[in-house]
């Protein structure tokens, strides 16, 4: 994870993460290759009791096939939220994700 800016005045944070995922055990039953590879950018922004979220997110997956169902070698997905805090211990959020799917049919 890096964080590119901290937030402050009228810039949100914002945060730019790459993850390798790799299987553990046995691969039985998946085909093609063996590390996934993500990178993800977050913002986010707080405006008083109000805090915006946005994320966009690319994936390219190394297996292109699952127990015989054929994969999308790739999938991008995004988020955009909002929270509004009611105490120091609860918020209340309302999100929406988007996200492309992982099998052709």
């Amino acid at each position: 994870l890096w964080t590119m800016t901290d937030g402050r005045d009228a810039w949100p944070a914002t945060a730019l993460s790459l993850t390798l995922q790799a299987p553990i055990g046995e691969r039985r039953g998946y085909d093609g290759g063996l590390i996934d590879v993500s990178l993800d950018l977050s913002l986010a922004k707080p405006i008083g009791d109000w805090v915006g979220y946005a994320s966009v997110a690319y994936t390219r997956f190394a297996a292109d096939e699952v127990y015989g169902l054929d994969l999308h070698r790739s999938n991008w997905s995004g988020l955009g939220a909002i929270e509004y805090r009611i105490t120091g211990d609860w918020s209340v959020v309302l999100q929406y994700l988007l996200s492309q799917g992982v099998a052709p049919d």
